[in-house]
Parts: C-alpha cells; structure tokens; sequence
C-alpha cells in the first residue's frame, strides 16, 4: 500500500479523493489500507467472501453431522 500511495502523491493524486478499496482479505492489505486511506471504505474480492461463507457452512455441517446420523453423506 505504501508504494501506491507514494506513487498517487508524485502524480499529484490526493488521497482523500478515493472513497473505496476494493482488496483481497489479507491483514497485512487491511491493516496498510486502513493506516494510509482510513477515510476509504474497504470492499472484499467477492470470490474470497464466498469462500469464507463455504467454510463457515461446512464447518456447521461438519459439527452436527457427527451428533446426528442421518446427516452423513447429506453434502
């Protein structure tokens, strides 16, 4: 994040004029956006929040298929 917002200051591109950020779900990007653009909102990679739901899900899944047994081979 660091050499885009050096590169956007030497074309004289402001800062403050970018309203969203549109990332990956990394910390490292969340953490850089939020310290040099924290007037910018963030917006996920739709890919990487479907992929987050999927797990979230099939870890539900997983869970209560051990504790009831007509869920097995239900995915």
């Amino acid at each position: 994040m660091l050499r885009f917002t050096e590169d956007l200051k030497t074309r004289q591109g402001k800062l403050q004029a970018i309203e969203v950020v549109c990332m990956d779900m990394l910390r490292a990007f969340i953490a850089g956006a939020a310290q040099d653009i924290p007037a910018a909102a963030v917006a996920f990679d739709g890919f990487q929040v479907v992929q987050l739901a999927n797990k979230a899900v099939d870890a539900v899944h997983r869970e209560e298929a051990q504790g009831d047994g007509w869920l097995k081979k239900t995915r």
